[in-house]
């Protein structure tokens, strides 16, 4: 398993209406092995998270969904909210 930050940024926090930045420690399960045409050709998948966020303006928490994207060789195993960028 392989763990590294991404970040997203909230356009509109549902609290503040302003623009907030979150760093995600995404854990990612890498599956190494001989690839075959279909998976050199593969197209990312989506997938639909939704977790909870901290807003620095209201001091109050907040749901929201975003999308991070995997392939067969490199699925999403857990995606943590670690910190507020900006």
């Amino acid at each position: 398993m392989n763990k590294i930050d991404e970040v997203i940024k909230i356009e509109s926090c549902p609290e503040c209406h302003k623009t907030h930045s979150y760093k995600l420690e995404v854990t990612r399960c890498l599956i190494m092995g001989l690839m075959t045409e279909n998976e050199l050709l593969e197209k990312p998948s989506e997938k639909k998270l939704t977790r909870t966020f901290h807003c620095p303006n209201t001091q109050k928490d907040f749901e929201a969904s975003f999308t991070l994207t995997e392939t067969s060789m490199d699925r999403i195993e857990e995606v943590k909210v670690s910190g507020i960028v900006s």
